[in-house]
């Protein structure tokens, strides 16, 4: 890649599924570019193919055409790291094993992992939880491990699939600001997906609108405020309501479409 400060380059990104309901196109022709220490914001109805572009991102799924193109800039470091809406931390092990997961698999030495390990575990507030197993914990401490887990594998591209979708609003509020605090310490290049135009607004310095299905870009839009963000405080920001507005209009003509049948949510 030659363009200057770009990290990932999307050009004509196509995945098709081959069913018993015959062919269904997730997403067609994707093109955009993610650039270096970019939060990047991806928007759309459900159906549209946003998770399943991540997941051709991260190396989860395979790309049916087009080309995926990343400037690496450490190649000794994982290139992704993943985190999901549901719970994916491992259940047998404690929340400071399951953060130095990622550390202990590409052979970090033991003393780095303790000190990332403790580092990051401070960052996201549970140091009295560091020998606690999940069954311990509320949902939202498993996404504070979940989180923790993927900054400490110190990947150059962070993949985020509505993280904090199912938590409650008291504390998706606290986990995005703490999302957001630790991401200006790193800059690292995230790519988030979510449903909700007000935290696309609050995460993100710009946001993909997709289409329905098949998945395509509509748009990509600059978002203008100032950095750091606090939740609540952003939204009496001049011009915060024009732009969800915005957002929402150029949503709610595929959105009201209609659900997508069984055979083609993907």
């Amino acid at each position: 890649m030659n363009s200057a400060g770009v990290k990932i380059h999307l050009n004509d990104v196509s995945k098709y599924f081959y069913t018993r309901f015959g062919t269904v196109k997730a997403l067609e022709k994707v093109n955009c570019t993610v650039k270096a220490g970019e939060f990047f914001v991806i928007i759309g109805p459900s159906g549209c193919g946003k998770t399943t572009l991540l997941r051709i991102m991260a190396g989860l799924e395979s790309r049916s055409a087009g080309e995926i193109l990343v400037s690496r800039e450490t190649p000794h470091q994982p290139l992704t790291a993943m985190v999901f809406q549901e719970n994916s931390i491992f259940p047998w092990m404690t929340v400071e094993a399951n953060i130095g997961y990622g550390m202990k698999n590409r052979g970090a030495p033991a003393g780095e992992r303790e000190r990332v390990v403790k580092a990051y575990i401070e960052k996201v507030g549970l140091t009295t939880f560091a020998r606690a197993y999940p069954h311990e914990l509320s949902g939202g401490m498993k996404q504070r491990v979940s989180v923790a887990r993927a900054f400490a594998a110190n990947p150059e591209v962070l993949l985020m699939d509505e993280p904090f979708g199912s938590l409650d609003e008291q504390t998706r509020a606290v986990l995005q600001e703490e999302l957001l605090r630790i991401w200006e310490e790193t800059r690292k290049t995230v790519i988030f997906i979510t449903h909700s135009i007000d935290e696309a607004v609050l995460m993100g310095d710009r946001i993909l609108v997709m289409s329905a299905h098949p998945g395509r870009v509509k748009s990509i839009v600059d978002v203008p405020f100032s950095r750091p963000r606090r939740v609540y405080e952003i939204r009496k920001e001049p011009g915060y309501g024009e732009l969800v507005f915005d957002l929402w209009n150029q949503l709610q003509a595929d959105i009201r479409q209609g659900a997508p049948q069984p055979q083609e949510i993907l």
